[in-house]
This record gives C-alpha cells, sequence and structure tokens, in this order.
C-alpha cells in the first residue's frame, strides 16, 4: 500500500481535530456603546460573556485600563443576568468578595452558578470618563482576586477562556471659536467669488 493515502488520511483526521478542539471556546468580551468618546465625557462598555458551548460554574475576571487617559466610574450587573447567578458568587454584590477598583485595574468581577452559567450574556456594563485624548485600550484577563479562573461544569476543571479587550478613541472636540473661524473664511471665499463675476 502506498504511503500517499495514509499520510492524507492522517493529514485530514489531524485537520478535523484541531478544528474540534476550538469548538468548545468560550470567551468574554467588552463590548462599547460607542467608538470614539470626547475627552471629559462619559461612556459605557459592555462585559459579555459566551460560554455555549461548555458552561461554567464561574469565576472572575479583571478589566485593565491606563489611568492616564481615562478614569473608572462605576460597573453594573445586567438584571437578567443577575437573574440567572448565586448572589454567593456575585462580586461585586452579596458575596463574601469584593471588587476593587486600583489605579489600572478593576479586579474581581465574578459570577456564577453551582447548576453552570452556558450561553451568550451580557454580564453588566462599566462606566468609564474619558480624561485625555488618544486610545483607550481596555484589556481583560482572569482575575487575581478571589473568585479565580473559570471552573467547568462538565470536568470541574479550569477552562481556557479567550479574553476580548477593546479600544475607544478620544477626540478634543474643536473649540467653537475654531469653526466661527471657518465660517468667516468661507463667507470671505465667496464674496470674492462674487465679485469677480
Amino acid at each position: 500500500m502506498s504511503r500517499k493515502p495514509i499520510i492524507k488520511i492522517a493529514c485530514i483526521a489531524g485537520l478535523s481535530l484541531a478544528a474540534l478542539s476550538n469548538v468548545d471556546a468560550a470567551s468574554i468580551s467588552l463590548i462599547p456603546q460607542v467608538s470614539t468618546v470626547q475627552t471629559g465625557n462619559g461612556f459605557a462598555v459592555d462585559l459579555v460573556m459566551d460560554f455555549s458551548d461548555e458552561a461554567t460554574l464561574g469565576g472572575g475576571v479583571d478589566v485593565n485600563y491606563d489611568n492616564g487617559f481615562v478614569m473608572f466610574d462605576s460597573f453594573t450587573y445586567d438584571s437578567a443576568f443577575l437573574s440567572i447567578t448565586d448572589p454567593l458568587f456575585t462580586c461585586p454584590g452579596a458575596g463574601s468578595c469584593s471588587s476593587i477598583d486600583q489605579l489600572n485595574t478593576v479586579s474581581n468581577i465574578a459570577f456564577g452558578n453551582f447548576n453552570g452559567i452556558g450561553g451568550i450574556f451580557t454580564v453588566g456594563t462599566l462606566e468609564f470618563t474619558a480624561i485625555a485624548d488618544g486610545n483607550i485600550d481596555l484589556f481583560l484577563s482572569s482575575t487575581l482576586g478571589q473568585a479565580g479562573p473559570f471552573v467547568s461544569a462538565n470536568t470541574f476543571a479550569p477552562m481556557t477562556v479567550t479574553y476580548n479587550g477593546a479600544t475607544v478613541v478620544s477626540a478634543v472636540p474643536l473649540p467653537a471659536s475654531i469653526w466661527l473661524l471657518m465660517s468667516g473664511l468661507g463667507l470671505l471665499g465667496l464674496s470674492r467669488k462674487k465679485k469677480t463675476l
């Protein structure tokens, strides 16, 4: 028997296994409600979980940011999401843990349920204020707080979770005097054009 068919079968089997290994991907993402914000204004970012392929018992996430560009204001759980969580797992909330806003991190946003939580949900909303112009980069990571990493409801083992951050652009608004100057120059150009006719 030729080796070529065996090699082809092995390659197809390997690719199929690689594709199947990505099926059980869990993710937590930051979804900004706006893509740009003026410096000095507030903006909201939704924290969204996707545990469609495998339910989790729970875990926690940290949100990291540069406090030279943005100031953290608050985090609020989505009420529909809270209805499926166990209050003892929810942090900040009724549980014994606490979410801490450090200089560049909102740590230990945690949730869970002993029956498992699976599916796509908006966990809650983070509120920030842009304090400087530039790119505001927000990053997610497994929490270093009390909640720890996400645990599978099926195997009770730590889960591999993809953390997706976000970028919001903060721009300084043009002052009203700039708009007045530009409109004046436009009118001056129109008046000169009329005189030449």
